[in-house]
């Protein structure tokens, strides 16, 4: 399967600063963690786009190309290395991320339990282009 690098994130992408605390499930979070590890104990998947699955996650992949250097993206090696990202080349992200994939994911939990009303009108955002999704 290809995937597509985008340079423009989702709406209410993980890694985007402005995207308010605790719009994920506390899974989602903790799965941007793993990314963090080092290079042979990271996942093997490329982290896909929340809202357009068969896309690369632009702030994942955004962040993991600066974060961290002496951990190479295990994932984005192994995509690479079997030619099935598209748009990599031109990948020029234009948003403001995280500087690594533990800030996002602190970010993202700190208001799990009591997320502000901007995070609760942003899950019923998705909650609707899920559903709408589904019915396609």
């Amino acid at each position: 399967m290809t995937m597509q690098c985008n340079s423009v994130p989702c709406r209410f992408c993980p890694y985007r600063k402005d995207v308010p605390s605790g719009v994920w499930h506390e899974e989602e979070y903790q799965k941007l963690l793993l990314y963090s590890n080092e290079t042979m104990d990271q996942p093997t998947a490329v982290f896909a786009c929340h809202n357009q699955p068969d896309d690369v996650c632009t702030g994942w992949l955004a962040t993991g190309l600066r974060a961290e250097p002496r951990r190479a993206m295990l994932s984005l090696r192994l995509a690479m290395s079997m030619q099935t990202l598209t748009g990599f080349a031109e990948f020029e992200p234009e948003h403001d991320f995280f500087d690594t994939h533990t800030e996002a994911a602190e970010h993202g939990l700190r208001d799990i339990d009591d997320p502000s009303p901007e995070a609760q009108d942003a899950m019923v955002v998705l909650g609707r282009m899920v559903e709408r999704r589904n019915n396609e």
